[in-house]
């Protein structure tokens, strides 16, 4: 999955399983079935007020498989071609945000909170943090 080559046609939006009873509701994501890497880093984030916007990077190598656990965020990811934009509002989807893509978050609600798995342990050297980099690496990095 790891590539410098992805557009925005690489993130995808998956329906996770959830089981529902009386007493709540089971959401479920399976590596192999809903994330299709190993997970090796988790972090959360909260916003602490409506339109927080965060993000502003890519990764070079890192996927992310994103989920909104609380609130509703909008997710807008970029290849320097295209952009498309998500809304997570549950935790009953997630986003796959493969390495390459530009990603921002716009925090919906007040206090929404997003996880996100990583199939990499943190490195600042695997973060592009300047739009105008980010599309130099994607000119100088495309497929011949």
């Amino acid at each position: 999955m790891t590539s410098k080559f992805n557009s925005t046609s690489g993130v995808r939006l998956i329906s996770l399983s959830q089981f529902k009873a009386d007493s709540g509701v089971l959401s479920v994501a399976q590596i192999q079935q809903h994330i299709p890497f190993k997970v090796e880093r988790i972090f959360t984030v909260m916003s602490s007020r409506v339109d927080v916007r965060r993000g502003y990077h890519a990764h070079i190598t890192l996927n992310q498989f994103m989920i909104c656990i609380i609130g509703e965020i909008e997710i807008v990811v970029d290849d320097c071609k295209s952009k498309n934009t998500f809304f997570l509002n549950g935790p009953d989807q997630g986003l796959i945000v493969p390495a390459g893509i530009w990603s921002e978050q716009i925090y919906k609600s007040e206090n929404a909170i997003l996880l996100v798995l990583c199939d990499r342990t943190y490195d600042e050297v695997d973060y592009i943090r300047d739009y105008d980099d980010f599309c130099l690496f994607k000119r100088l990095n495309a497929k011949e």
